[in-house]
């Protein structure tokens, strides 16, 4: 493969890779670079692959038995993962075998039985782990379960999770359920519901709050100062971030209806003045 690459000048970037084989008994994970799989099981994370990165003990030792070193965290300075496919570039100590070079294309696979009381799988690459640790983000799936059945919703949930918390790295996500995973309830749509309705009534309140003041109400304003009050009954490892689109819808059909009032209003202040 590496001898193809230079003969025909593919592209020299690379790509780590994350994913899972099930059987009816076993779980198994297999990991390459610095994207992550987990299992939530009985509500708690009991198992997640290790990133692979240049200052673990191990990658570094591998490293520098190359000739490189590991500077600001990084390959050399400048690659921050320590396995992946492809990166020819860190792949060129011709008289060492693949798996001991710079970058290093070889999985690592774990075996785990499988239980009753798995609930869910989660597979997703560094952008997503940046912004949302692991137990925050176990929670935050189990509880949008008990809300919505569709996965690629959930998904999207939890990219813009990661998007609002200032994620900036490539973000994908998979999430597998298993059996034993939380199911829709109506107490808990009913709660979420209530949680909206709560929030679009604090948005109201603050924007007639800044017009009392002869603010002009700023969506930022709004979201900020909402950061700061007690909501409860917000989305575990979510907080007030996971309700942002909430926010906005609610920002948006409040301010709406304070335009469509402004023109009556005016004309009104004609009228009494003739």
């Amino acid at each position: 493969m590496h001898k193809l690459a230079r003969q025909d000048n593919w592209d020299r970037s690379g790509s780590t890779a994350a994913a899972v084989m099930i059987s009816p008994r076993y779980i198994y994970f297999i990991n390459c670079g610095d994207s992550r799989t987990l299992l939530c099981h009985d509500s708690q994370v009991v198992f997640y692959t290790e990133d692979h990165k240049p200052f673990n003990p191990r990658e570094k030792e591998r490293i520098q038995n190359a000739g490189g070193s590991v500077t600001l965290q990084r390959i050399n300075g400048s690659l921050a993962v320590s396995r992946a496919l492809g990166d020819f570039d860190f792949k060129e100590v011709d008289w060492r075998p693949q798996t001991e070079q710079l970058v290093s294309p070889e999985p690592e696979v774990y075996e785990l039985a499988r239980t009753q009381e798995d609930e869910f799988l989660i597979l997703a690459c560094d952008g997503v782990w940046d912004a949302i640790g692991n137990e925050e983000l176990c929670a935050f799936v189990r509880n949008r379960l008990q809300v919505c059945d569709d996965l690629r919703d959930i998904c999207a949930q939890v990219i813009d999770l990661c998007l609002y918390k200032g994620s900036l790295d490539n973000i994908s996500v998979i999430i597998v359920c298993f059996p034993g995973a939380p199911q829709v309830s109506q107490e808990a749509l009913q709660q979420e519901a209530e949680l909206e309705q709560h929030i679009d009534m604090k948005v109201e309140e603050i924007i007639q709050m800044m017009r009392s003041k002869d603010e002009d109400p700023d969506l930022l304003y709004v979201i900020k100062f909402l950061a700061e009050e007690e909501i409860p009954g917000l989305p575990p490892g979510g907080g007030i971030t996971s309700k942002r689109d909430c926010i906005i819808a609610a920002y948006q059909k409040h301010i709406s209806a304070l335009r469509t009032q402004e023109p009556m209003d005016i004309e009104g202040s004609e009228e009494d003045s003739r």
